[in-house]
């Protein structure tokens, strides 16, 4: 049981933009008591409110308990073996699933983290890879990027599927038995492709066009005719297009 001891009992509480440490100072009487922010919160330091018995048990269990949620985060990730798979529970049914290499933790200190190898599970279509039939290709999310450019992360311990089932936790889905998606370039059908080429038509015309002059002594009439015949060019050129930043079609 909590007892609250004025000059000894600490807790915090936001106050500001800050997680302050709060000292009881003194009993008000009636389940109240004088409490006094920390020396060591640099912008905060002495300032005095007023909290209740209750409210300021719940904030002492509530610190315990994120104090052990740490301690079992870093246990757990400690324990971890190098090559190890596990599976990261990114949404509901998706899963990121990865191997245990030697890294930087969040606090940007050495130790295990987890390296993506794949995706599986109900991921949604705008987190892969894919065409649109407007023309444009979108090469996939967050996690697709993880993967192409070979990033690592260290998740907390109670988004993993498998501490999860250490723990007894209930679990509707095994993501260790599902296959992994193909997160390749894929090729787009004839209409996205027609599409994408007289999209980069458009743009690359808007960009002739637009482009502005404001100087005295231009000879404007013959800057817009270039200007034209550029476009017009652009417009005329079979080819223009097909070669462009992304998968080639």
């Amino acid at each position: 049981m909590t007892v609250i001891i004025p000059g000894k009992t600490t807790f915090r509480s936001f106050y500001g933009d800050s997680n302050a440490l709060f000292r009881v100072v003194s009993s008000r009487g009636g389940e109240s008591w004088n409490c006094v922010i920390d020396t060591s919160n640099v912008d905060y330091a002495g300032t005095r409110k007023v909290f209740g018995t209750e409210e300021i048990k719940a904030l002492i269990e509530r610190d315990k308990a994120w104090d052990k949620a740490a301690r079992t985060n870093e246990t757990f990730w400690a324990s971890r073996q190098v090559g190890e798979v596990l599976h990261y529970e990114n949404g509901r049914y998706e899963w990121v699933r990865g191997e245990i290499v030697e890294g930087f933790d969040r606090d940007g200190k050495p130790g295990k983290v987890l390296r993506p190898t794949g995706l599986v599970g109900d991921w949604r279509e705008h987190d892969l890879p894919r065409w649109y039939d407007s023309g444009r290709y979108n090469d996939g999310g967050y996690y697709v990027q993880m993967l192409r450019n070979g990033e690592t992360f260290q998740p907390n311990s109670s988004n993993i599927f498998e501490y999860k089932v250490a723990r007894g936790d209930r679990v509707h889905v095994d993501p260790r038995t599902m296959d992994v998606w193909d997160i390749s370039a894929p090729q787009p059908t004839q209409s996205q492709a027609e599409a994408a080429m007289l999209l980069r038509k458009i743009e690359a015309v808007q960009l002739e066009l637009g482009a502005t002059v404001a100087s005295e002594g231009v000879d404007y009439a013959t800057l817009y005719r270039k200007r034209l015949n550029k476009a017009a060019e652009i417009i005329a050129d079979e080819d223009f297009g097909l070669e462009r930043r992304g998968p080639k079609f």
